[in-house]
């Protein structure tokens, strides 16, 4: 029996503190532009990635930090993108941007991992689609602590770091 092993992406995620001279928080007066512990938000002043911008309800994210890394000795990972329609009436949950990761050492082949994605779980259906480069992968839909969620697959490679999302 293959063992899973998930990675979380988008749905609780914090970033650490952005390296440099600011220390303290800020706000622009007026402008609805944020500083908070590293991070800058346009329109929250909890921005949860190093910019994070709510815009006509809408979050946007760009090189959000998605804690965790794959290994060489596991077949599969998925990283689960949010939940998905599994008979029940749910909220709009989707993704749309493209998800990175690194691999290896400074002088390893084809370092990058990238795809990108367009889903969306909503009211009575499940959507998406995926575009992968450097290695294959597609959109599935699993069972995970009681829940269904869209995932991506991440076939076995060599170890993957530092994942992260820009998108919506």
């Amino acid at each position: 029996m293959k063992t899973k092993t998930f990675i979380f992406c988008c749905l609780a995620v914090l970033l650490p503190g952005l390296s440099g001279t600011l220390h303290a928080q800020w706000t622009s007066s007026g402008s609805n532009i944020y500083y908070n512990n590293g991070n800058v938000g346009i329109g929250t002043n909890n921005p949860l990635g190093k910019l994070h911008i709510i815009s006509d309800y809408k979050n946007y994210y760009v090189n959000r930090t998605i804690p965790g890394n794959t290994d060489d000795n596991q077949s599969i990972y998925y990283l689960i993108l949010h939940e998905a329609y599994s008979g029940a009436i749910i909220q709009d949950y989707y993704v749309m941007g493209k998800i990175v990761a690194e691999r290896g050492g400074t002088g390893a082949w084809n370092r990058k991992w990238s795809i990108e994605v367009n889903t969306s779980s909503a009211y009575s259906s499940n959507r998406g689609s995926i575009i992968s480069y450097n290695e294959s992968s597609k959109l599935v839909t699993l069972q995970y602590a009681g829940k269904k969620y869209l995932a991506a697959v991440i076939a076995k490679q060599s170890t993957l770091y530092y994942f992260s999302f820009t998108g919506w």
